[in-house]
Formats: C-alpha cells, sequence, structure tokens
C-alpha cells in the first residue's frame, strides 16, 4: 500500500528539532512579500549536519538530506551559474519522535530559541534523519543527453520516499512514501538500468540497511516534456532597451544562455510504479554501502557491489554473490622510497569501511559497430596489518571489465578470463596491488572518494580522522592523452604503492559529515558538513583547493551588508557630486575655504547651520595629523595582513582549534574555538571594510593632505594654514605617503573585485596583476565570486564581474584624489568628477553589473543620478552666483527625472523569484502509525503510510 501526497503550505510538524521551510506553492507570476524573501535565504539550507549527498550525472541537480528530517534539492541555474533551491521534502517523522519534534515547533519555543539558542544534541538518537539520497538519471541514447528521473530517500528509521518532479516548476512535485521497508537505517540506494523502450525507463533499485538485509525493487517511469526551469529573458535591439532599460551587455549573455539551453534535456522521467523484485536478501553483517554497474542478464557477471565488515560482495543480477573481495595479499607489491627498490609486504585486512568505483566506457568498433566496453576499477578501504605495521589503514584495488573480473598474471599483467571461467561462488581474488593510507594517525576515517570525471582515476580524496582536513593523492602516471599507446583499462595507468603522492591538502569550516566527487568540466568534490552548508571544491586548475559553491542558508550580515555598501558607496560618490561652496568676497584672500574651524556637511548641506549642535563644527588645524597618520596607519597594516597573508594563517588557526584533542571539556573547546573565529572574523572584517566602505573617506583625507594654496606669500597646505607645504613635517609626511600609498592601492584591486571577501583571493594569487591575461586568477575569483551562492536580484553577472567592479574601484580612487587636489581650480574639479562618474555609469550600461534586470536597472539609474548631479555641480560653478537658486532647482529637476524615469523602468522589466516549494511526507499523528492489523492491512516490506 502507498500513499501520495501533495506539496502544502500547512503548518505540520516538520523537519525534527527545526523551523521547516514553509513556502507555499505560487504561480511564476506571484508577487513575493519582504517576509518571503527573507524566509527564502534564511531557511534554504539544513539545520544541523548534512548527512548524505548526491548528484546527477552532470551534476545540474544536487540532493542533500540531513539530521532535520528533510531533502533538499538543489538545481544548477545556468542564468546565475549557481545552485538554487527548488524543492524542499520534509520526510517521515518517526512516532517516538514526533511529539518531540511538535513541541520543538510551538511559538514560545521557537521564541526562546532565538533568544536564547542552545546547542542542538544530534546525537540523541543515531541513525536518524535522512540517511541516503539518489537521484536517477539516464543517458539518452537517442539524443546523448541526460534525462532526470525521481528521487529517492532512505531514513534513519527505514522508511523509503520517491520524490517526483517531473512537472516542475508548473505543477508541485509529488512524493510517494512506504514505511518500513527496513527496520533498521537504509545506508544506501543504487540503480541499475534495466530496460529503455521507446519512452518507458525500468530500473532495479536496491536498498541496503543496518538490519542485515537488503531490497531490491523494479521501478518504472515514463518520458515526459517538461517546460524548462532556465527563466526566459527577452532580448531586444532598440536602442531604448540598450540604453535606457538595462540591455547593455544582455545579449551576449543571452546567446550564451541558449547553448546552455539546448545542452539541457527538456524531457525528464515520470514516476510510474515501484513493485518489490523477490524477498530481502539476508546477510551476516549490516551492508554498509551499495554500487551499481551495468545491468547484465547472464547470471555468471558483476552487476552489485554490496560492502559489510567483512569483504566486498560481488553479485549479480538476482542477487546471487560471485566473488567476496577482501583485502588480503601475501604479495603486496610496494615502492621503498628511500633505496628504489620493489618490495613486497603481507597485507590482512580485519574490518573494510568503504568502497568506491570508478566507471568509465571505452569505444571499440567490432565488425563495423560501435560497441562499449565498461571498465571498473574497485577501490575498498580497509584497516589491519600492512607488512610490519599493525592496526593500519590501506586502500586495495581491482579491475572489473563488462562484469568480469581481472586478475593478475605471472608477468604482473592484468587479464581477464572468459565470462563463465571467471565465476568461483565465494572465492577470494587478490587485489592486483594496495595503497597505504598515508594520513592514518591512530585513528581511523572512512570518509574517502576517488576521482570520477575522465577516463583513468587520477586521485583519491581523504579525510583526516578529524573530519576537517582533506588531503588529495595522485595516483595516474599521466593523463590518456599524453600517451602513445592508449592503455587497455584504468588499471594500467595506475602507479606503484609508494609513488603515489600529496597533491592538496585543504580544511573544511565544519567537520564533514559525507563527500561527493564528480566530474564539472573537471574533478570537483561536494562537502556536506556538520554546520548544515554543502561546500563544493574545485580539485583542478589554478583555483584547485578554492571554494566556488557553497548550498546553504545566508546569514543576516550577507543580506545585509551588500546593499549596504551600495548605498554608503553610492552617498559618498553623491558628495562630491555637487561641488564646491561658492567663496565670498571676504574669503579670496585666505586660502580656499581652510577657516580655521569646519563644518560637518552631508551632500553639501552645512549641518552644523542646520541645527546649531556644537559638535557638528571641529578646528582642522587639530585634525589634521591625527586623521593623515590613523590613514597611513590603516593602510599600513592592511599591506602588511596581506602580504603575511593572516586571513590565511587565522583559518589554520580556526581548523587547528577545532581539531585541537586537549581539552578536557566540550566548553573550553567550544570557547576556544569561539575566540579563534571571532579573531578570524575581525581580520575578514577589516580586510573587507578597507577594500569597499573606507576607500573613498581615506584617499580624500590623504589627498587633503597635499592640497597646497597661496597665502601671504609661501605656499600652506590647505587643510592646516599653518603648515609650510613640502617641507619639514610635510615633507616626512609625503615621503611615507609615497612609500605605502601606492602598495595600498595595488593590493585593493584583488580584494575590491571580490567585495572584500579574503576566502577568494588566497596568497598566492595576490601578486598575479596580469588581468588582460584570460585565465586571471583575479578575474577567477571575482567571477567565483559572483557564483559561489545563488542571490537571486543580489547576484552580480560573472563574466563582467571583474570589469565592474574594477571600473567602480578606480572611480573610487580618481573622484577623491582629483577633488582635494583640484579644489583652488573649481571646473576643472567638478570637470574630472563628471567624468568618472559618467565612465562608472556607461561602464553599467555597456557591462550589466547584476544578473536580475530590474536590480540592474536600478544600480544604472543610481549611477546616472550620480553623474547629473555632477552636471549640476558644473553649472553651478559655470553660474558662479551663491545667491542663485537656479543650481537647486536644476539639482531636483534632475533627480525628479530620474526617479520617474527609474519607475517606468521597474515596470518595464522582470525579476526572477527565486521560490522553492515545500511537500510534506510527515505522519503527524503517533496513532497512523499503529499496528496495521487493526486497518485490516497485512504488514510487508512495502506497507505505506
Amino acid at each position: 500500500m502507498e500513499r501520495t501526497l501533495t506539496a502544502t503550505g500547512l503548518t505540520m510538524p516538520g523537519a525534527m528539532y527545526a523551523k521547516s521551510y514553509a513556502v507555499k506553492p505560487r504561480p511564476p507570476t506571484a508577487k513575493m512579500s519582504p517576509a518571503t524573501w527573507y524566509n527564502h535565504f534564511t531557511t534554504r539550507g539544513h539545520v544541523g549536519p548534512v548527512t548524505c549527498i548526491a548528484t546527477n550525472a552532470d551534476s545540474s541537480i544536487v540532493v542533500t538530506g540531513g539530521v532535520d528530517f528533510s531533502v533538499r534539492v538543489w538545481w544548477h541555474c545556468p542564468v546565475h551559474d549557481a545552485y538554487r533551491l527548488v524543492v524542499v521534502l520534509n520526510v517521515d517523522v518517526p512516532a517516538d519522535q514526533l511529539e518531540h519534534a511538535k513541541e520543538a515547533l510551538k511559538f514560545c519555543n521557537r521564541l526562546n530559541g532565538m533568544l536564547v539558542p542552545t546547542p542542538i544534541d544530534w546525537e540523541r538518537k543515531t541513525p536518524h534523519g535522512v540517511t541516503a539520497v539518489r537521484p536517477l538519471c539516464v543517458k539518452d541514447p537517442k539524443t546523448n543527453m541526460f534525462r532526470n528521473g525521481p528521487i529517492l530517500c532512505g531514513t534513519g528509521h527505514g522508511s523509503l520516499h520517491v520524490l517526483d518532479m517531473s512537472e516542475l516548476p508548473q505543477k508541485a512535485p509529488t512524493v510517494k512514501m512506504w514505511r518500513d521497508v527496513h527496520s533498521g537505517a537504509i545506508n544506501g540506494i543504487c540503480e541499475i538500468v534495466k530496460k529503455i523502450e521507446g519512452g518507458v525507463v525500468e530500473f532495479v533499485v536496491v536498498t541496503v540497511s543496518n538490519d542485515k538485509t537488503s531490497c531490491m525493487f523494479r521501478l518504472t517511469t515514463s518520458a515526459t516534456q517538461r517546460p524548462t526551469l532556465i527563466p526566459t529573458h527577452k532580448m531586444e535591439n532598440s536602442f531604448i532597451y540598450r540604453w535606457f532599460l538595462g540591455g547593455g551587455g544582455r545579449r551576449e549573455i543571452a546567446e550564451e544562455l541558449a547553448t546552455r539551453q539546448d545542452y539541457h534535456e527538456k524531457t525528464c522521467l515520470r514516476f510510474e510504479s515501484m513493485v518489490p523484485d523477490g524477498e530481502p536478501k539476508k546477510w551476516n553483517d549490516p551492508v554498509n554501502y551499495v554500487m551499481g554497474l551495468r545491468a547484465e542478464a547472464e547470471d555468471y557477471l558483476v552487476v552489485l557491489a554490496g560492502l559489510t565488515k567483512d569483504g566486498l560482495h560481488l553479485l549479480n543480477m538476482h542477487g546471487k554473490v560471485l566473488h567476496i573481495l577482501r583485502a588480503n595479499s601475501k604479495r603486496a607489491k610496494h615502492l621503498n622510497s628511500e633505496t628504489g627498490e620493489i618490495e613486497y609486504r603481507e597485507v590482512k585486512c580485519h574490518t573494510h569501511h568503504n568502497v568506491e568505483l570508478s566507471i568509465t566506457n571505452k569505444k571499440e568498433e567490432r565488425d563495423g559497430k560501435i560497441i562499449y566496453k565498461e571498465q571498473v576499477l574497485i577501490f575498498v578501504l580497509g584497516q589491519g596489518t600492512l607488512g610490519e605495521k599493525e592496526d593500519h589503514g590501506f586502500i586495495a584495488v581491482w579491475g572489473l571489465e563488462d562484469g568480469v573480473l581481472g586478475r593478475l598474471d605471472p608477468s604482473g599483467r592484468l587479464v581477464f578470463p572468459a565470462a563463465k571461467d571467471s565465476v568461483a561462488d565465494g572465492a577470494h581474488v587478490e587485489p592486483f596491488c594496495v595503497y597505504e593510507d598515508h594520513i592514518f594517525e591512530g585513528s581511523f576515517g572512512d570518509h574517502f572518494e576517488v576521482d570520477k570525471s575522465g577516463p583513468t582515476c587520477s586521485f583519491a580524496v581523504r579525510l583526516m580522522p578529524d573530519r576537517v582536513t582533506a588531503s588529495v593523492r595522485r595516483w595516474a602516471m599521466a593523463s590518456m592523452a599524453q600517451m602513445v599507446v592508449q592503455p587497455e583499462h584504468p588499471a594500467n595507468m595506475l602507479v606503484n604503492p609508494g609513488e603515489d603522492k600529496t597533491l592538496l591538502t585543504w580544511s573544511h569550516k565544519s567537520p564533514v559529515c559525507s563527500f561527493h566527487v564528480h566530474d564539472d568540466n573537471g574533478a570537483a568534490l561536494f562537502s556536506a558538513c556538520e554546520n548544515g552548508c554543502v561546500y563544493r571544491f574545485d580539485l583542478q586548475g589554478v583555483d584547485k583547493g578554492q571554494v566556488y559553491d557553497e548550498l546553504r542558508s545566508l546569514t543576516m550580515s550577507e543580506l545585509v551588508v551588500p546593499p549596504l555598501v551600495l548605498l554608503i558607496t553610492s552617498l559618498q560618490l553623491l558628495e562630491f557630486a555637487f561641488g564646491p561652496p561658492l567663496a565670498s568676497d571676504k574669503d579670496k584672500d585666505a586660502p580656499y575655504y581652510a577657516t580655521s574651524v569646519q563644518h560637518v556637511t552631508v551632500c553639501g548641506v552645512d549641518l552644523y547651520e542646520r541645527f546649531g549642535y556644537s559638535f557638528l563644527q571641529y578646528s582642522i588645524e587639530e585634525m589634521f595629523w591625527p586623521k593623515a597618520k590613523a590613514v597611513l596607519y590603516i593602510m599600513a597594516f592592511y599591506v602588511a595582513i596581506v602580504i603575511a597573508g593572516l586571513d590565511e594563517v587565522m583559518d589554520g588557526l580556526v581548523s587547528k582549534a577545532i581539531d585541537a584533542s586537549c581539552f578536557t571539556s566540550r566548553q573550553a573547546k567550544r570557547l576556544v574555538v569561539s575566540a579563534a573565529r571571532a579573531a578570524q572574523g575581525i581580520v575578514y572584517l577589516f580586510i573587507q571594510l578597507c577594500s569597499t566602505v573606507l576607500v573613498v573617506p581615506m584617499l580624500k583625507i590623504l589627498a587633503g593632505s597635499f592640497g597646497c594654496v597661496e597665502h601671504g606669500g609661501e605656499l600652506v597646505v590647505r587643510s592646516a594654514p599653518d603648515l609650510v607645504c613640502l617641507g619639514g613635517a610635510h615633507l616626512k609626511l609625503l615621503f611615507v605617503t609615497l612609500l605605502i600609498a601606492p602598495c595600498f592601492l595595488f593590493l585593493l584591486v584583488p580584494f575590491a573585485t571580490v567585495a572584500g571577501d579574503a576566502s577568494f583571493v588566497p596568497s598566492e594569487c595576490v601578486f598575479e596583476w596580469k588581468a588582460w591575461e584570460k585565465n586571471n586568477p583575479w578575474k577567477q575569483a571575482a567571477a567565483r565570486k559572483a557564483t559561489t551562492m545563488h542571490l537571486a536580484f543580489m547576484s552580480r553577472t560573472p563574466k563582467f564581474a571583474f570589469l565592474t567592479l574594477f571600473v567602480e574601484l578606480v572611480g573610487k580612487i580618481m573622484t577623491p584624489i582629483g577633488a582635494e587636489l583640484l579644489i583652488t581650480k573649481p571646473m576643472a574639479q567638478m570637470m574630472l568628477v563628471a567624468t568618472t562618474n559618467f565612465v562608472m555609469w556607461f561602464t553599467t550600461v555597456l557591462y550589466a553589473p547584476y544578473v536580475d534586470h530590474r536590480f540592474c536597472v536600478f544600480v544604472q539609474d543610481i549611477k546616472l543620478m550620480i553623474f547629473l548631479a555632477s552636471l549640476t555641480g558644473i553649472y553651478t560653478v559655470a553660474l558662479n552666483d551663491p545667491d542663485s537658486s537656479a543650481p537647486t532647482i536644476a539639482l531636483i529637476a534632475v533627480v525628479g527625472l530620474v526617479l520617474l524615469g527609474l519607475i517606468v523602468k521597474m515596470c518595464s522589466v522582470d525579476t526572477e523569484r527565486p521560490v522553492a516549494v515545500r511537500v510534506d511526507a510527515i505522519v503527524d499523528s503517533p496513532e497512523r502509525r499503529g499496528d496495521a492489523k487493526n486497518n485490516g492491512i497485512e504488514r510487508s516490506p512495502l506497507l505505506g503510510a
């Protein structure tokens, strides 16, 4: 019996211990309130550890499951080049935990949790939550494109859910739920494509559990047309669209988007049915992992691989064990790095922890037909005796080809016997090589992944026992493209044990619960962490080890800081657009507007004259040296931090604090970790402030220190009339400034073009100044910052991120320096300010700074208003009449016209509404989980809710 549920907006006992994502299904044209926007950004990630993660074949869909009893489906949006949350599934909550979940959702408890946050004990009942996820995907043999199918989800209490998203985005997804498929946690789910006939695709689905059983099902799907999830953008060639409706640069984006739309298959697989395929298979031990290969009808070909602590069991299509692979070897080859000679040592494994497969399809031509050989490398992570090392870790390797297990011949070659001769029920086959687990440090971690990005397995990723530090080991000799003769099997590419080397080591922000290696135009790694976040790391190229995708909720600062920085920067530049105050006749003999007492002004408004408070005026002579010294100290400290790589040092300090095992209590460790993170946050905040909102005021103060005017027959500093220009102390100030300021301005560029986020600028890329090169690290960092997270209307256009931010930085440098140094020449000053503002506005017109069309128009009109205000400043200087009201009227007219045009534009262009649909599959009453006999239902492995 099965139960079908649809998306709902009702308040139900959602994710345990946590607030559930509560967004009702809505049509694409529905308006979103600010509360909905806030809810989407702050609750789209998991609450608590992310226990499992999986992707489809092309990584366009990522599925994550957590201890909060929720499954989240993330879709890679080509427009933003970032992952966007599309579906949240709240799975079935066990009866013994349901009341606690209801209690946690009460208003008083929620309010108390917000005011006084308390640590959540996620280990209260293990295993719990969602423990396994698997998106089904098949490659269309005709179009050679991938078709996405239903998503399978297993829980810690043995329930199985099938999520069907075939009708998104027009209709909400549906979920079918089967309870008590297993009596324990579902540890793994795999699928095998059994049959493709027309539009019907049949899968064989296998689930394994802690209850020492595995179940096999036949799942049937049918092909259906689905509207694309990629938003369409109307492109026009008209003059008005390009120059006044934010269309600049969007045609290139649209053309690139069209190619991506052609790549994504519009045909998906709709769930039809799922029925048991035979009785559950019993095992001697809990099954920890299961993996599927290509479907083979013959009984003597390997199709499935299931791992227990006793070894890896290779099974055929009917569940019969063909081989049991144990990581034992009497003569495991090893290269002695000191002597350079091959040695042999004995390997005895007492526990098998993990298994990974690297599968490639080799194209061959036989009798005029193209066939594909399925070549597999099997890697088993074990623990035992390795030579003279006891209780050590190692990785054993076997080879498969078209379901046949390979063996070493006397010459050391890997050969594959005839299929029928390869089977010996339960027979032991030694691995052809065994690699030492170099990260073994007295404790053991079972997190292990291998390269799946190419025709050969070139590296392995291991997680240290601390579950924070990851390491990449190189295994392959070279790429196949570099070889004269192509190898018969990927095993021929592996180096001897002992010749493998560490390529990369990096630390995570939180302990890792699960990870997954995939191919994204190169190898990449998804890491699911305890803090509810999922990070994707690049494992190849110049930016290897860097995060370039984050699947998580946003913090309050991440929501507030970008608009706030935009507002502050606009006000700072707008202050220079009104021109200098006009001099009266009595002041013409004094240093140009340098009176001993200055008034605080904002956007040309004298606040002292308006309000009369004494604190709104100050003596410039007394403030000259403190301000100049403070600016130079800040610049020098910034340069020292960047050159020394203090941000990376603080990252390492936080990692060491998390890894430390010397603390006597958890509270002491939590305190030390909090202190390290606070210090890290201070360094990051200092870099961000110096490269964003402090640029204009610091340069204004520094440039004002060198504005010299003639007074009393000698040159004096305009902002300090008692200080002789270029003499004595002022000459020393000039020397120090010329020493520090150029270094500061140079080091601003890589950080300002990533909005001040130091995590995107590794120390080795700070001095890569050749920005005109295609793969320049500065440009890649800016693009990576723009695409790391889906920020909806705040997402920058990746292609133009570096250019637009660089031009803005140049404008923020030129405007205060030019305005202060040319203050004695008002017309030249305003011409420079107006030209700079025009360049900044024109750049946003030619190259759209933001992906969202409406927000891009808003930013462009802000720049336009600043430019037009600077034109009124030129008119004010040309008029040279302090008593005239014409400049004020012109300014009001300009602002009014821009605001009116902005309103018209905002109504004429579209914006994206990132709404995720919630699906509840939760039993909201313990009575519903009563004995099935009371309802007249016969209990079975597929008993429905």
